[in-house]
């Protein structure tokens, strides 16, 4: 667990700072440009999205999985990869010029999407599994701040003094080839990894067999996370497309430092269960399952009681009504935090094709419901249907965790409601006063901490068995 910890401390400190700061510009474009200009750049993001996930073509997580267990053979695996994930990246850029030609909304959404989609390249060339197999976070740290605190430094000040939209592709494709040659440089130097690009036709072959359950899961979830986002675009609803993301900015940032925990606890997972240590791995799942329940209980509490004051202070009054959708939301975003601990589990235990069954049914529920209903209720809908499929996937995926180890989950839930509410009584007490929303978080967070130690949800020993 000590390393597990270092580890999650290498990507913590700078990944949460290069995500916050890439979330404040988010905010920041949204609120110069306008709801319909903002949901105009997020279909196109969206839209790019999916062929980003086609190249990476799920390979990240067979490669950090094999590397654990084979890292003599680094060299070869790291050029194969690469060269892999360019052909598919090649391939996906076509499709995406292909599709221009049919899209019916101008000449600067073509030429914006277009480069966007040149940002699947760096995409492609991303090693940040190779540092994730020698557990050297940090190095992913450094890359996320080329990758996003630039660009986001950049389109700040092009879209203050411009208002100039078509900044926000350019400098995105900047950040990922920064971050490429510092990875590059890194590999190099500090694990002298030496770059062989070879890969013949029947290793392609391989690839594709190997990474296609992971691409298959990945775009399954993308289904689950954003084909409300492109129905909504593609209706022309570019202001609900506008006030629902307006939203969703906030659990995107929440997911990714979501995915810090995670990320950090996928190696030992995986190793763990290849060596069959059943202890160890158990005590790690259910000391992950702890932090689980003592974060994701008060983030909705707290999220749905401040919600109207949260996006008002990052967004114009013309996004009030993204508090809505915000709501509903934050509950999703806790919801999948408990799920994350067994579809991460199922990953790497090697039963990716579990996963993908359990994804597959919540994706078509997701895009029968979003395709029939999106169109005509609107973002509200959208957001109740991201909710009921996450459910799917959090009963599923635990029953099939549950026949590996055993995970205690729910009775750390039930211990976090008491100071829970507790602490949300003092945010409603705060907002009776008209306090600052900023002063209230701070104070809530405080008084919850206090109370999870007194009704003992997180013990004292608990806390130095971390510290150690």
């Amino acid at each position: 667990m000590k390393k597990i910890f270092k580890n999650f401390l290498s990507l913590g400190l700078a990944s949460v700072m290069s995500q916050l700061v890439s979330f404040l510009c988010v905010s920041y474009y949204a609120k110069i440009l306008g709801v319909e200009v903002f949901g105009e750049i997020t279909l196109a993001q969206q839209i790019v999205l999916y062929f980003a996930t086609f190249t990476l073509f799920g390979i990240q997580t067979y490669a950090t999985r094999y590397l654990v267990k084979n890292k003599n053979k680094v060299n070869e695996t790291v050029g194969k990869i690469v060269l892999f994930r360019l052909l598919v990246a090649t391939l996906s850029f076509a499709i995406i010029c292909f599709i221009t030609l049919f899209m019916k909304r101008g000449s600067d959404f073509n030429k914006m999407l277009i480069i966007f989609g040149c940002t699947i390249f760096p995409i492609a060339v991303n090693i940040d599994w190779l540092f994730n197999a020698f557990e050297a976070m940090k190095h992913n740290s450094i890359f996320l701040i080329f990758k996003n605190v630039l660009p986001a430094v950049v389109i700040y000040v092009v879209i203050g003094l411009y208002k100039n939209y078509m900044v926000i592709p350019v400098a995105t494709f900047i950040g990922g080839v920064l971050g490429f040659l510092y990875q590059v440089a890194i590999a190099k130097y500090k694990f002298n990894v030496k770059f062989k690009f070879k890969i013949t036709f029947d290793e392609v072959k391989k690839l594709c067999i190997i990474g296609s359950p992971f691409l298959f899961s990945s775009m399954l979830s993308m289904v689950n996370n954003n084909a409300d986002k492109i129905i909504l675009g593609l209706c022309g609803n570019d202001h609900g497309l506008g006030i629902y993301q307006s939203a969703y900015v906030f659990i995107s940032f929440i997911i990714s430092i979501i995915g810090l925990l995670f990320t950090a606890v996928f190696p030992s997972m995986s190793l763990y269960y290849y060596n069959k240590d059943k202890e160890k791995l158990n005590v790690l799942c259910n000391e992950v399952a702890k932090i689980i329940a003592v974060i994701s209980v008060p983030m909705f509490v707290g999220g749905a009681l401040l919600s109207r004051e949260i996006i008002l202070l990052f967004y114009k009054n013309e996004y009030y009504d993204a508090y809505k959708p915000f709501i509903i939301l934050m509950l999703y975003v806790s919801i999948l935090f408990v799920r994350e601990l067994y579809a991460y589990g199922l990953n790497a235990w090697g039963k990716e094709k579990k996963y993908m069954r359990i994804v597959l049914v919540s994706s078509i529920a997701n895009l029968i419901l979003n395709i029939i209903l999106t169109p005509r209720y609107g973002y509200l809908c959208a957001a109740m249907i991201t909710l009921v499929t996450e459910f799917i996937n959090l009963f599923a995926m635990k029953a099939e965790a549950s026949k590996v180890t055993h995970i205690s989950m729910y009775k750390g839930l039930l211990k976090a409601v008491v100071p829970s509410i507790i602490m949300g009584y003092v945010i409603l007490i705060f907002k009776y006063f008209s306090i600052n929303v900023v002063v209230t978080i701070l104070a809530a967070v405080a008084v919850y901490a206090v109370f999870i130690v007194l009704f003992k949800v997180i013990t004292i020993q608990d806390i130095k068995k971390v510290l150690e």
